[in-house]
């Protein structure tokens, strides 16, 4: 940590506390020095030490991926409504990451942004002012291969509630839509906030393609429980994922594997060992920050 400021502020910006925080409840995740249980069976009489885990959220691998599935299977069963969902992946401009990425505490208005653009297009479609939308939504803050890319998995229920509680569905919405819905909110609110300029607004709305994104997915029925818990698994998975890890010697690189990127031609990234510590460092929410949204 000592060399940060020098080596890394410049591109993931001041160190956070809540890193070095995290960085050392993960460290002696499952150490017995930290806490155990003393598990015994009144049956036999055999017992063993269970040692505390750092129930580091949106961190730890095992600790995240526990309540991924404890989450996954309650929104399941007790929160999505029972209608045909639909997942959407909203995302950014490229050039407009570094200002999330300095002003963290826009990430959290990006989510309400994203439900905002879905809501305004699921009531024009289907003509409801008034129609009350379904969410569960999630901030991601990483890339495929843990580039800081800011945006918001949403599943979302296929149309509307009326308010008598009557379901609506909706006509499937082009992405081409959304995206445009929702860039021209997410420049209305850095504007709003002087963090855009008007020049680089009409700059950037002249690009054939300004970087701003959307896709929808198909359509889950509501009777197929296996695909919505996946489905809320994937929306609410690790920053990173050990699978996809491997440690070479004797440098002890990390080499962090996915799909192929047709950009850098390879599926593939290598990390020096205390530059894949900086870079995962950056999707570490801050203490109190929401990463999930749940709205009906």
């Amino acid at each position: 940590m000592a060399n940060y400021p020098e080596s890394y502020e410049r591109h993931y910006g001041p160190l956070r506390p809540v890193v070095e925080d995290v960085f050392d409840k993960f460290i002696h995740c499952g150490t017995l020095e930290r806490g155990f249980a003393r598990i015994r069976c009144d049956h036999c009489q055999h017992e063993y030490l269970l040692a505390f885990s750092c129930k580091s959220r949106w961190f730890c691998p095992s600790c995240h991926q526990r309540k991924v599935q404890a989450t996954a299977a309650n929104l399941v069963d007790h929160v999505l409504i029972p209608v045909q969902h639909r997942h959407f992946v909203l995302a950014l401009s490229k050039l407009l990451r570094p200002t999330f990425q300095r002003h963290r505490g826009l990430l959290r208005r990006l989510a309400t942004l994203a439900q905002q653009t879905i809501t305004e297009a699921l009531r024009l479609a289907l003509n409801l002012p008034q129609g009350i939308p379904a969410f569960v939504m999630a901030l991601h803050t990483f890339g495929e291969y843990l580039d800081f890319h800011p945006h918001i998995h949403a599943l979302v229920a296929d149309g509307l509630l009326d308010v008598d509680g009557n379901f609506h569905l909706a006509p499937k919405i082009p992405d081409k839509v959304l995206s445009e819905l929702f860039r021209k909110r997410v420049f209305k609110e850095l504007l709003s906030l002087k963090l855009i300029s008007p020049e680089l607004i009409s700059r950037m709305e002249t690009w054939k393609h300004t970087g701003f994104n959307v896709h929808s997915g198909h359509a889950v029925p509501a009777e197929n429980r296996a695909e919505r818990e996946q489905l809320c698994q994937y929306v609410l998975r690790n920053p990173f994922s050990v699978e996809k890890m491997t440690i070479e010697s004797p440098k002890d690189t990390v080499i962090y594997r996915s799909k192929l990127n047709a950009k850098i031609h390879r599926n593939f990234e290598v990390f020096e060992p205390v530059d894949f510590l900086a870079v995962i460092a950056q999707h570490i929410p801050d203490k109190g920050a929401r990463e999930v949204f749940i709205k009906h």
